[in-house]
């Protein structure tokens, strides 16, 4: 053995410390008999899925609006032909029939759109709060039998929105019938801003109940942050 040189069997404390360090990372908790254990992360809300939803129900809100605006402009129509059938071309009548059927096309495709981004988002949800067995008090801190009855009520209009439109044999029915459409329709906007302070209820709920420590061995909750 030469001189400055450890003597074997002999451990040397700057590599065992090395070693140490990285064996056992500094944010791992260490058991009572010296054992790392897994380190506490912290949840992080996936926000895309509830930024998406509000999106959604702003863009079903304006749709809402640009329907009423189509069926208000439709009962004009037909009232100008009441007074005076030479008024209006059948190319504006037409006209006003392709925006009213297509804008409430568009809607019903947005809603659907609404209902599978709600139970996309819900399971990642239930996914990861049933660990923490909080996930029945967020969707009830959120009022989430709320938001269920709001998509019921909407589910309703719509099919009521889709049975009712075949049978306008007359002007009169015309104008009868986008004078109650234009009611429907405006419950249906104020059924989309109950939607958008819900969605950020339950978001503001589920943000504060996921930020809080998760076992990072759990494999959920491994999964929902990303590793």
């Amino acid at each position: 053995m030469q001189v400055g040189e450890p003597a074997q069997g002999v451990p040397q404390f700057g590599a065992a410390s090395a070693t140490a360090t990285a064996q056992y990372p500094p944010n791992a908790g260490y058991s009572a008999a010296g054992y790392p254990t897994a380190a506490s992360v912290m949840a992080r809300p996936n926000s895309g899925l509830p930024i998406a939803l509000l999106v959604l129900c702003g863009l079903y809100i304006m749709l809402c609006l640009v329907e009423i605006f189509a069926l208000f402009s439709r009962a004009s129509l037909a009232n100008k032909v009441l007074t005076d059938p030479t008024s209006v071309t059948i190319d504006q009548a037409n006209s006003a029939d392709n925006l009213v059927s297509g804008v409430s096309l568009v809607a019903i495709v947005v809603f659907l759109a609404l209902l599978v981004v709600l139970g996309v988002w819900q399971r990642s949800l239930r996914k990861v709060l049933t660990l923490t067995g909080r996930y029945r008090d967020v969707l009830k801190a959120a009022g989430y039998q709320y938001f269920r009855a709001a998509y019921l009520i909407m589910i309703l209009l719509a099919v009521v929105l889709r049975d009712n439109g075949n049978n306008l044999a007359t002007p009169q029915d015309v104008v009868s019938h986008d004078h109650n459409y234009m009611l429907y329709f405006a419950a249906r906007a104020v059924l989309g801003g109950l939607l958008i302070f819900l969605t950020l209820r339950l978001r503001r709920a589920s943000d504060s109940a996921l930020m809080t420590p998760l076992d990072a061995n759990i494999p959920y909750a491994a999964n929902y942050l990303g590793r």
